[in-house]
């Protein structure tokens, strides 16, 4: 079975934009390219196919930046936020009645200080430690890993079953029996794409290794959402006190919320998504880029900003909708439950399909529509690979995130138990530290798992629809692909 390239038009950032890829030609021309930097020079030639689904320079080599409306839209979108979220904090401040403030501060748990200190380090150390060595187990033991992960989900679900028997709940140990089942099953019929997998993680863990300052692209991404989110959230009480019943800026901050949200997540993954091009299709050519995270950043929040603005709008309106609905339902409608529930499978779909589009956006500067159109090609003849690539990975992923957590949360609550100096409250504050320290886990190994998720579509994407660049710059890691993923001959 052949699979028909599609036209993507548009070299890749990295890539030079004269160079014209061999796809439908029968004979392939594997000869040696003269490779240009990233952002074509202003007297390079744009191939005459780069236009038809638009393309990273214009005719003078200079990049373009897409769908710029969704841009400009978004960003005066942000500035009506800033102002009217500060008219509403103001309007809080003025209003708000926070009681008797003569406290005299310090510590009132019955937890000495040096306690507090040693289990907060303690928490961050374990998350820390832990999430490096998973890293170097994905690096170095990936397919036994996944193995061994996915045996152990299914094993969890099976307890999970047994546990619904002890206590009587059989509606629920039916449920966990055959949702095993079912991971069995998938289990059976596709541990042949486990090698491949397996490479891909080794690949992406890899890169990660040689660019380790592709962490700090999450952490921003956390903090800027927390940041928002929390701006948003104090804005929205205060409109109650700026407006009768907050009026119509309700509205506007609950969509402004989802819409800054996507936007963030979104630009972190195509940041990402960037940097794992650019090593696919630089590494080997003797020009790899000294600072590709911050290359890619730049593109991401300049030339492909409009993109990722446009993308997130769309997930941003149906997340609206479904949260009127949920209000809806709320209120009593069956119309809104159902109709609710139908779009939340709209939203994952749109959100996952967006995941491997945004990709093509980092690759080759594209907007939004033409990678989606692209994006649509690839999956009608790789889209079940892509999904069982994900599932293993994922499960490895999710795996390690579950235990960084409960070794945070089980060393800070070992801690706090051995200093604790009160007996009355003692399992409350026990329970908080178990909470605090599942989150610190949960959110650290998170960084780690957000490059892998971005990584693992791109060098997937990559392989899909270009495998000539890796078998001309890498041909050692080309032929290991295909050898576990014979489909790469193909593309």
């Amino acid at each position: 079975m052949s699979y028909q390239q599609p036209q993507y038009g548009n070299a890749p950032y990295g890539q030079p934009q004269n160079w014209q890829q061999p796809y439908g030609q029968p004979q392939p021309n594997y000869s040696q390219p003269q490779y240009n930097p990233p952002y074509a020079p202003q007297d390079q030639k744009v191939p005459e196919d780069s236009k038809k689904h638009g393309s990273t320079s214009n005719v003078s080599g200079r990049p373009v930046y897409q769908d710029l409306w969704a841009a400009l839209l978004y960003l005066f979108h942000f500035v009506v936020l800033i102002g009217l979220g500060g008219y509403c904090i103001h309007a809080f401040i003025n209003h708000a009645r926070f009681g008797d403030t003569s406290s005299s501060g310090g510590n009132s748990l019955p937890v000495p200080d040096h306690t507090l200190g040693i289990s907060i380090a303690s928490m961050l150390a374990v998350a820390i430690v832990f999430t490096s060595f998973y890293t170097y187990l994905m690096y170095r033991h990936a397919k036994k890993l996944i193995y061994f992960t996915f045996i152990m989900n299914i094993a969890f679900t099976v307890a999970l079953g047994v546990l619904y028997i002890a206590q009587r709940v059989m509606n629920g140990a039916v449920v966990m029996f055959i949702i095993a089942g079912l991971q069995l099953i998938f289990f059976y019929f596709s541990r042949n794409r486990i090698p491949f997998a397996a490479l891909v993680l080794e690949s992406v863990v890899g890169v990660l290794k040689r660019y380790p300052a592709m962490l700090n692209v999450p952490i921003v991404v956390m903090i800027a959402t927390v940041t928002l989110s929390v701006f948003i959230a104090f804005a929205m009480v205060g409109s109650m006190f700026a407006f009768e019943n907050g009026g119509y800026s309700i509205i506007f901050f609950i969509f402004s919320l989802y819409w800054t949200q996507q936007v963030i997540a979104n630009t972190g993954h195509v940041t990402l998504s960037g940097v794992y091009s650019t090593f696919y299709f630089m590494e080997g050519t003797g020009q790899a880029i000294s600072n590709p995270t911050g290359s890619s950043a730049k593109r991401a929040l300049t030339y492909s900003f409009g993109s990722i603005c446009f993308g997130s709008l769309i997930v941003a309106i149906i997340q609206f909708l479904r949260e009127l609905l949920r209000q809806s339902a709320r209120d009593g409608s069956f119309f809104g439950a159902v109709m609710g529930c139908c779009l939340g499978y709209i939203e994952s779909l749109i959100e996952y399909f967006n995941h491997y589009a945004y990709v093509q956006v980092a690759m080759y500067g594209k907007p939004f529509c033409a990678a989606a159109k692209d994006t649509w090609t690839m999956v009608k003849s790789r889209g079940v690979d892509a999904i069982i690539n994900d599932n293993f990975v994922g499960t490895a992923l999710s795996f390690g995130s579950l235990i960084c957590g409960v070794l945070s949360a089980a060393v800070a609550g070992l801690v706090i138990a051995t200093g604790i100096t009160s007996d009355s409250d003692s399992v409350k504050i026990i329970v908080i530290f178990v909470v605090i320290g599942l989150f610190v886990g949960l959110v650290i190994f998170s960084t780690v798992t957000t490059v892998v998720n971005s990584g693992t579509a791109t060098i997937f994407v990559c392989l899909a629809v270009d495998p000539n660049s890796l078998r001309r710059n890498n041909p050692e890691l080309f032929a290991k692909f295909a050898e576990v993923y014979p489909e790469v001959n193909f593309a």
